[in-house]
């Protein structure tokens, strides 16, 4: 079961302090996600166990000393409300605001179409599960008699390593329908991208806004 938004909110300070402490990494980094049925290790961020067959994640390439005397090194591993509390509290930190807006094709169905509205439910899902701190828009009413509806719309916080991540979501919507296309709003410029090629572009631009924000 994935954590609920109660649940990362209350780890959010643990997490804030093991990074002033050394003990979770103060950037992103890769990471392994996990449901084995066997494991029982600690969470290094609450220290509590991870049960058998509870989604947990693992930091790939961030080494801390095993607590055991003469064991090896290991990646520190977490809970998943621990871990989104963790990349929470990063990507605040380090993350490049990214406004995103999906532009359909023109045969598509009308926006606010229950057709529609399910094809924006399967990509808002697959960017969720990216781990890619995002908002999206939504329309809404003052009446009773008519109803909201989400819009194709997207303020995201994308970190270093997401970014790669990112440019696989958008190629992906771009190739489900001819003429489908996206564009992105960094500070005060809008870049369009209709193709995966120019998707790489758009991300090198997301890359090169991030270094000048952290190096103006």
């Amino acid at each position: 079961m994935l954590p609920s938004t109660e649940e990362i909110t209350a780890a959010r300070p643990k997490a804030r302090a093991n990074i002033e402490a050394g003990r979770l990494p103060s950037t992103d980094v890769a990471c392994e996600r996990r449901t084995d049925s066997g494991h029982r290790s600690y969470c290094i961020n609450c220290g509590e166990v991870i049960k058998r067959d509870e989604i947990w994640f693992r930091l790939l390439g961030t080494v801390k000393n095993s607590p055991a005397l003469g064991a090896p090194p290991v990646e520190p591993e977490l809970h998943a409300a621990c871990y989104a509390a963790w990349r929470a509290e990063v990507v605040a930190a380090t993350a490049t605001r990214v406004g995103l807006r999906l532009l359909p094709a023109p045969d598509d169905p009308p926006i606010n179409s229950p057709e529609f509205q399910r094809t924006l439910g399967e990509f808002t899902d697959t960017l969720s599960s990216t781990g890619i701190t995002f908002q999206q828009r939504s329309a809404v009413f003052d009446s009773a008699t008519a109803d909201g509806y989400h819009l194709a719309e997207y303020a995201l916080q994308v970190s270093r390593v997401a970014i790669p991540t990112l440019g696989a979501v958008l190629i992906a919507w771009i190739r489900s329908r001819a003429r489908r296309s996206v564009t992105v709003k960094l500070a005060d410029i809008f870049i369009t991208a209709r193709t995966a090629e120019e998707v790489g572009d758009l991300l090198q631009s997301i890359e090169e806004s991030r270094r000048s924000e952290r190096d103006p």
